[in-house]
């Protein structure tokens, strides 16, 4: 045999054991990552809304557990009542008007980076809907009341993108204290906090060009208004009702 044939030889030798350790690393990695998952999932079992949020980023991330846990969360309207915390598929686009009216045990929901309009009354009389994930998915059309009869303690968390908020969303939720208003909104709709008689706090974002009429209808609570620079249209009757407002600042 000659010398570099041998040469050969031991390299192949040396190349099939550095492959095999490289490949050894890799499956101690992989059961590290799933290990490390584990307890994620148990909590996203649970219903966890931020756990949940996470397992979609490792499913992204291409994460096989994740992805079959997730598979497992996903709502279907056809076998479930919803109820608990629901996980809608991703691929949906669009929440059909009322599709979880009068669900009274539905507590928290969990929309997909998909989705893209909210129709009306969608969660209308969810009396225990607790907490609510909107995504930050470039655009969310907004319907008619849909957050009517949410309880008091309900926490949404919204998108960053909206860019309008639409009639009546969020009339009379009476025990809404504070709302945080993205800053890519430029228009509130009539309506849209009308009856709001706990709210204290809100944010007007310097994107804002107009306020619908009675957008503020009968907020009783609020005390302080700023209106940004951007500001071109206040509707009649904005802040009607608005009693107790004792600085308003204008552009």
């Amino acid at each position: 045999m000659d010398y570099k044939q041998k040469a050969q030889e031991l390299f192949a030798k040396v190349y099939a054991a550095d492959m095999a350790a490289y490949e050894a690393e890799l499956a101690r990695q992989k059961e590290f990552e799933e290990q490390k998952i584990l307890p994620v999932i148990e909590l996203a079992n649970k219903g966890d809304v931020d756990t949940i949020l996470q397992l979609k980023e490792l499913a992204k991330e291409g994460n096989d557990k994740a992805k079959d846990a997730l598979e497992k969360l996903y709502w279907d309207s056809n076998k479930e009542t919803a109820v608990g915390t629901v996980v809608l598929r991703e691929g949906i686009t669009r929440i059909k008007d009322f599709e979880f009216k009068e669900c009274k045990r539905l507590e928290k929901i969990v929309l997909p980076d998909s989705l893209t309009a909210i129709g009306n009354g969608a969660f209308y009389g969810c009396t225990s809907l607790k907490k609510i994930h909107i995504p930050d998915n470039g655009k969310s059309c907004i319907g008619l009341g849909h957050f009517k009869d949410c309880p008091d303690n309900a926490k949404i968390i919204s998108s960053k993108f909206w860019d309008s908020v639409g009639v009546k969303t969020l009339a009379d939720f009476r025990n809404l204290k504070k709302v945080i208003l993205p800053d890519s909104l430029t228009k509130i709709s009539y309506g849209a906090f009308s009856g709001c008689t706990s709210l204290k706090e809100i944010n007007l974002p310097d994107s804002l060009t107009a306020i619908g009429d009675g957008a503020f209808y009968g907020c009783t609570s609020l005390k302080e208004i700023n209106l940004p620079d951007s500001l071109t249209a206040i509707g009649d009757g904005a802040f009607y009702g608005c009693h107790h407002v004792m600085e308003i600042t204008y552009p």
